[in-house]
């Protein structure tokens, strides 16, 4: 998660392998793995889909400006 007003970013675990990232239905019909094997990007919202429903704390901040990594 990018907050563009400190130029800051966040980064979090999901704790997600490729395996249980191409479950996640990207749209009413679809998992990412279908939209894949049909040829096309899929595009979904980390923040929306997993992130926020999920109520995950990031573990990591990166200041952009200063090149600074925190560890949360």
């Amino acid at each position: 998660r990018l907050d563009k007003r400190n130029d800051e970013l966040y980064i979090y675990d999901t704790q997600l392998n490729s395996d249980k990232l191409k479950l996640i239905k990207v749209n009413k019909k679809e998992t990412l793995e279908e939209q894949q094997k049909a040829g096309r990007r899929p595009r979904f919202s980390m923040i929306n889909f997993i992130i926020d429903p999920n109520k995950l704390e990031p573990i990591m901040k990166v200041k952009i400006r200063e090149k600074k990594v925190i560890k949360l």
